[in-house]
Order: structure tokens, then sequence, then C-alpha cells
């Protein structure tokens, strides 16, 4: 095992290093030790000790592999998916932390407060903290960092901002008011995730801003590869969160995207990496030795089955879409494909989610799916099963699997694997009768799915009926997380009991050995 193994808590739950190393972080996890210092040799009596040359220490690098996306920037808000929010928290820092359950924390803000009407949030942000450039950080950078999220066209995730936000004021260098135009129940969440830009250096060349980005963080962007993607870092000797107690001994970090679970496991082993994302759990065997640490994770990312309510889709028969539920052997696809790395899912919210109800369950009765299949007036043609691989692990597996079980209740899906562009078309124009996908709640809130995917009914299924809209306007602008609990009970008990537009399959277990 490594000498900075204990970084890894931190790095591996999407916040990485940075919210290990700063001294307020929300949730601490221990940091990298310095390295031990060399044992002297006790001098003879008599004699005088040998004056050796010290050789320079090599320094630490941490070579990490992720599955993840590659990135085209280093813009969080330009790509979808975690690296973007991992790479953003060594180079950035955010106004605050999160726990991502309700608790917060101060980081370059050392205290906010929030107006009666819930609309204006005001920032008195810590003074001293510098960009690694040198610049002072004002609230200039934050009104910049945010508005830009309003005037950037070509950003592809900042719908959560450009719903809520109106526009920040900075009554003077240490002030920030963000206002926004409607309630944005998890705002200080989304915050956690906004990392804070130099607005003197982005305005001078905003096209190339993200490709060397200059931030707070624990860490600099010493290059970025456009064509890979792979990303060194450099530590930041000036970081403002750095203390005696508390300073990471990693010099270098080394980030590379490397898709497949075999070459990512076998670079692990070889030494050619340091920690390896995402490997399902039959690498437990391989890496539950003195030499690794094996870090089973089980993640709040749900998959499911979305279907299309459409009049062109067969799935507007609710029987079928029971019965294409009922055909799945949730078990065998959890036991088999991830080898018992996961949990059968039993609601459209994952245990210890906000909304989650106990008592409920996906039954597997493939004789009770042939006969809704043979009592309905579909006729055995073929049903496309749009999916991606860009980020479902193991999605060829988990498809061909679903479409043997189908198969014997007389359902005969189509794998139609598809390009990421091409499925988040399909999906935003409701080109398709069913697709295999998966949800990532914000801090343990399923927020967006509610006030976005299911509301605004973004993916065109046709299945959210008025019922179902209604309680999801509600807890759009429910602040309260309890009362937004309620409302998120309802809207899912109803999605659960239709089986639209989701039927859930697993929450999934995986290794991130180090």
């Amino acid at each position: 095992m490594k000498k900075f193994t204990a970084i890894f808590t931190a790095l591996i739950v999407l916040a990485m290093l940075t919210a290990a190393c700063s001294p307020t972080a929300a949730t601490e996890a221990p940091v990298v030790t310095e390295a031990p210092a060399a044992t002297e040799a006790p001098a003879v009596a008599g004699t005088e000790a040998p004056t050796e040359e010290v050789a320079p220490a090599e320094p630490v690098v941490l070579r990490y592999a992720s599955n993840a996306t590659p990135l085209s920037s280093l813009d969080r808000f330009s790509s979808k998916g975690v690296s973007g929010d991992d790479t953003g928290r060594l180079w950035a820092d955010a106004l605050l932390f999160s726990d991502h359950r309700g608790t917060y924390a101060p980081a370059l803000a050392e205290s906010w407060t929030v107006s009666e009407d819930g609309l204006t949030y005001t920032f008195v942000l810590k003074q001293g903290i510098k960009f690694s450039n040198g610049d002072d950080f004002t609230s200039a950078d934050v009104k910049k960092t945010f508005e830009r999220l309003l005037e950037d066209e070509n950003l592809t995730d900042a719908g959560t901002w450009t719903s809520s936000l109106d526009h920040v004021d900075a009554p003077d260098d240490y002030t920030a008011v963000i206002v926004l135009k409607a309630l944005m129940p998890t705002f200080l969440d989304e915050v956690d995730r906004v990392p804070i830009i130099d607005a003197k250096v982005y305005e001078a060349d905003p096209a190339n801003y993200f490709f060397s980005p200059v931030g707070t963080g624990a860490f600099i962007v010493s290059s970025f590869n456009k064509d890979t993607s792979e990303i060194h870092f450099t530590r930041n000797e000036n970081y403002w969160g750095w203390t005696a107690e508390n300073k990471s001994n990693v010099d270098e970090i080394v980030y590379q995207f490397i898709k497949e679970d075999t070459t990512r496991a076998s670079a692990l082993e070889a030494g050619d990496v340091d920690i390896a994302t995402q490997l399902t759990m039959d690498y437990l065997d391989t890496f539950s030795s003195a030499d690794f640490n094996a870090n089973p994770l089980a993640l709040d990312r749900h998959y499911a089955i979305y279907f299309s309510c459409a009049d062109t889709s067969v799935f507007k028969d609710k029987n079928l879409r029971e019965a294409l539920s009922l055909s799945i052997d949730r078990q065998a696809l959890v036991d088999t494909i991830y080898s018992g790395g996961g949990v059968v899912s039993t609601f459209p919210v994952p245990v210890g989610n906000l909304g989650y109800v106990e008592g409920y369950s996906y039954e597997y009765n493939p004789e009770h799916a042939k006969e809704l299949v043979a009592a309905s007036a579909y006729k055995g043609e073929e049903i496309p099963l749009m999916m991606t691989t860009a980020s479902l692990p193991r999605a060829n597996e988990i498809a061909a699997a679903m479409q043997a079980m189908a198969a014997d209740a007389g359902l005969f899906l189509k794998i139609d694997m598809v390009e990421s562009a091409t499925y988040e078309t399909n999906r935003t124009s409701g080109a398709y009768q069913v697709y295999l996908g998966a949800f990532n709640p914000t801090s343990s809130d399923f927020y967006k799915e509610v006030a976005v995917n299911l509301l605004k009914d973004k993916f065109q299924t046709g299945c959210i009926g008025e019922e179902m809209k209604t309680l999801a306007a509600e807890a759009a602008v429910t602040v309260d997380r309890d009362a937004r609990a309620k409302l998120y009970e309802q809207i899912f008990t109803i999605e659960m009991t239709e089986l639209a537009p989701g039927a859930y399959l697993y929450t999934a277990k995986f290794l991130y050995p180090i």
C-alpha cells in the first residue's frame, strides 16, 4: 500500500483530495501525512560522524485511473458526469462545503444569510485568499463565476442555474449577493459544485480558460491533453487551506481516463496507476491482499429502464410495462454481472435517499409476465432497447441479460447501442420506446429528477399524469427538506404503481482499489 493511502477516503467520494485537506470541510477525512523523516544513525564515540550528501526526495506522484467519460475541457458545466466535479475540486474551491446530507460549512465564504423569501443569499467572503497566479480572490470572481452560467449558451450542464439564477451583486470586494428568480431548494448543495474562477483571467481569454484554469484550490493544473483528457496537477504550495498539521504530501497528481475494467485493473496490478475507480466486485479477490485496499463503495446511482408512453410506443399499455418489469430477475443481474456487488431496487428512490418508502418491491414473476403479454395487442415485433456504453458500466451484459429474460416472457427486445450524443438527442425528443439509463441524485435528493425530468417531462415520456405534475410543481418550490420528502414519497409511489416513467433495477457497489 502506498505512502499516500490516507487521502483516498476523500479522493474516492467525488470530493477527491481537497475536501479532506480543507480545515473547514463539513465531513473530515484523513489526509496524507508528511513522509517520515530519515532515521539518524548514532555517532560512534571518539570518531567523527561522516558527512553524507542527502539526495533530494523523489516527488510523491499519485496516478489516478478513472472510468468516467473523458473531459473535453476542465469546465465542469460543459460536460456531464463526475469527472468534472472531481477535477474541479482539485484546482478550485467553492463558496461552501456540503456533506450531501444537509450539513454545510464555510469554504471561500466565511458565512452567509438568506432572505425571508428565500430568493437572496448574501455571502461574506474570506479575505486574504489568492488564486494560484497571485490574484486576490474577491466578489468580482464570484459574480463572473455564476453569471457566466447564464451568459454562455454552449454549456450543457448549467440547467439547474439557468432556470433559477437571476443575477449576482458585488456591493464590495468581500460581499457577494446571489439573487434567484425562482426558489431553488437545493441551492446550497449546488453552490458546493460551482468552482470559483479568476474573473480577470477568464475575461481575457474565455475560450481557453478551462484548458489551463486558474483557481484557489490545493492543486494547480500544470497540463491538460485535449486528445487524451489526461490531466497533470502540481501541489499549490500557497494554498489557503494548508496548515502545519493538515497538508498533503502528494506533490503531483496524474488523472487519466481508462475505460475498460480489465485495463484499469491490470494497470493497478502492474503499479502503473495508484488507484482504479469503479471496478466490479469480481475483482475483490485480486485486490484483497496486504498490498492493496479494495475500498468497496455503494453508490446512489440508480439504474432503470425508462418507458415512452406515446401512442407510437407499445409501452403505452401499462400491462406491457408491467410484463417487462416482471420478466427481469434483478437479483440475477446483481449476482452475475456485478458478482453480488449491488442492491436490488425496491422503489424508485434508493434506500437512504430523500423520499424512499419502505414496504415495496419489484416482483420477479415471468409466468405472470407471459400472461400479460399474451393478453395484450403486442404481436411479437422487435422493440428497440436504446442504450449507450458511455455512462453505464457493463451495459452490454446488462442489456443482453434483460433481452433473454424478456424473450422468455414473449417480449422481443432489440439492443440499440448508440453514441452519447444520439442517446441524448433521442431522449430529449422522445425518439425511443424504452431505454436503459441511470440517475444520480444531488445530495441524496431527487430534486432535479422531480423539478426537471418529471415536472417538465424532459425526456418526452408522455407518462407524467396530472397528479404527478401537481405534486412535482409543489416540490419544486418547497424549501423545507422534510416537507419536500413527503411530496417525493407521493410522487415516487405513483411512479412505482404505474411503472412510469421508470422501472428501477438496482444500485451498484464498486471497488476503488489502491
